[in-house]
């Protein structure tokens, strides 16, 4: 080789090794940024998955549900170790059968029940668990897990109505979040998800997925017919309204059946259609219910008291008692309560908060009476 290739060679590897070293340096700075140590980690980082690519869930052949967590299943699941029991529950082995001096409260929910990143000690259900046992009275306390991710109001009828009868709870608990409010999709399969990610996660390289943070509308890939979020100017069909078609802020010194609605027509019907069927379900089951909103409401998020205001509407119309956790998170920041900077699932701080609301309403309304 001529001296002068082998002088443009070395020439063409120092900027090259520069650019190369550049990218690593922001690869793992953006990961640490985001996920925190682990992100350092290929195998952890291989576990941070869109739920349908996770292999946690199920098809299932009730009609109201059509998929399921897996029963006895373990894997690692955005970073911490997923496992089921054999009912298919994200929680430790129950006995069917309620056992003698034992108060159950059956939860029902989405990802956040579900603890969505998260260990399994650290979500809220458990967290309550323990503190209602180490409280003086005569009950034993077990709070039962039924949460499934990309569940919605009327998947939580199909398991009030079908799957939580047989464990004996003496309460249900309705665990809900924004994401609620729209109903199912009737394209939705574990196959067919209804929004992929354009953009994916790899164990070795993560710095792509900023540009979902950057461009998150140009990224989507949407593979299905599952309503949008309402934002800005789109109702919950993603149908554009006008500014005077905006719902108005509630008038609080009216009972919340006197409250102006808060969401589209449609949205809104839907949300009391499931909370009639609730209210139904538990007066013929004899098993009292209690709606919880887990919130993940920032300082000055509207949108979180737009559906606050709607399930408590609709939960009061149906006589389903309402409880709503905003209060306990006001002034945190929406990065102090989310387990990834890119992922909004509240983390084992937040978690313990709302099981900190549930225990103090719980005490409160005397339940059981000790």
């Amino acid at each position: 080789m001529k001296p002068s290739h082998k002088r443009l060679l070395f020439r063409l590897a120092i900027p090259l090794a520069a650019l190369l070293l550049a990218v690593m340096i922001s690869e793992a700075s953006y990961r640490v940024y985001v996920y925190g140590w682990g992100g350092l980690s290929p195998s952890l980082m291989n576990s941070v998955l869109t739920l349908t690519r996770s292999e946690i869930l199920q098809e299932t052949d009730d009609p109201e549900l059509r998929f399921e967590l897996k029963p006895s299943h373990r894997r690692l699941y955005k970073m911490v170790m997923h496992e089921t029991n054999a009912h298919g529950m994200r929680d430790r082995e129950f006995e069917t059968s309620k056992p003698e001096g034992v108060r159950r409260i059956a939860f029902v929910g989405d990802s956040f029940t579900m603890g969505h990143g998260v260990e399994r000690d650290e979500m809220f259900l458990k967290v309550l668990e323990r503190r209602l046992n180490q409280a003086d009275g005569p009950w034993r306390y077990e709070c039962l897990n039924f949460g499934v991710a990309a569940y919605g109001l009327s998947e939580y009828v199909g398991v009030v109505r079908n799957k939580v009868p047989a464990f004996e709870p003496d309460l249900v608990i309705i665990a809900l979040t924004a994401n609620d409010k729209f109903p199912p999709s009737p394209s939705f399969t574990i196959s067919n998800p209804p929004n992929e990610p354009f953009l994916q996660m790899h164990s070795w390289f993560a710095l792509h997925l900023a540009l979902h943070e950057a461009f998150p509308d140009w990224l989507a890939k949407p593979t299905g017919d599952r309503p949008r979020a309402i934002v800005g100017n789109q109702s919950a069909s993603g149908t554009p309204v006008g500014p005077d078609d905006r719902a108005p802020l509630l008038v609080f010194d009216k009972p919340p059946q006197e409250w102006p609605d808060t969401l589209d027509a449609e949205t809104m019907e839907y949300v009391r259609a499931s909370f009639r069927e609730l209210a139904a379900l538990a007066e013929t089951q004899g098993v009292p219910q209690l709606a919880v909103h887990l919130t993940q409401n920032h300082v000055g998020s509207p949108r979180g008291t737009i559906n606050s205001q709607a399930f408590r509407k609709a939960a009061a119309e149906a006589g389903v008692p309402y409880f709503d956790t905003n209060a306990y998170l006001r002034g945190r920041a929406l990065h102090d309560n989310i387990i990834f900077r890119n992922d909004t699932h509240p983390n084992p701080e937040v978690h313990g908060i709302y099981a900190d609301a549930l225990y103090d309403f719980l005490e409160v309304s005397h339940w059981p009476e000790r």
